[in-house]
């Protein structure tokens, strides 16, 4: 992103694939969603990330709607991130602190 579009990010970077595979979630983004009974729209459920390239290739073609839909579609990823943040931080801290011990 930064080299395409000549932007800097100076925002702080966290795998959680990691820590969240720790406390027994594994798989992609949206299996683990699933698994802590988190849903998406309508609109995007059921688009996966090769679901994202297509609809980006539409986009440079002149479709409108292909972006308008992809941003959603990646809304709601960093929207959910936040939320499996929200809902697994304990249990990361927590086993953390056993693998201290």
């Amino acid at each position: 992103i930064e080299h395409e579009f000549s932007v800097t990010f100076n925002h702080i970077h966290i795998d959680l694939m990691y820590p969240l595979k720790k406390i027994g979630y594994s798989g992609g983004l949206k299996k683990i969603e699933v698994s802590l009974g988190m849903t998406r729209s309508d609109e995007t459920a059921g688009i996966t990330g090769l679901d994202a390239v297509r609809l980006w290739n539409k986009y440079e073609r002149g479709n409108s709607e292909a972006l308008e839909t992809l941003i959603k579609y990646n809304t709601e990823d960093v929207v959910n991130l936040e939320k499996i943040i929200q809902m697994t931080h304990p249990r990361m801290i927590e086993q953390e602190l056993k693998d201290c011990k």
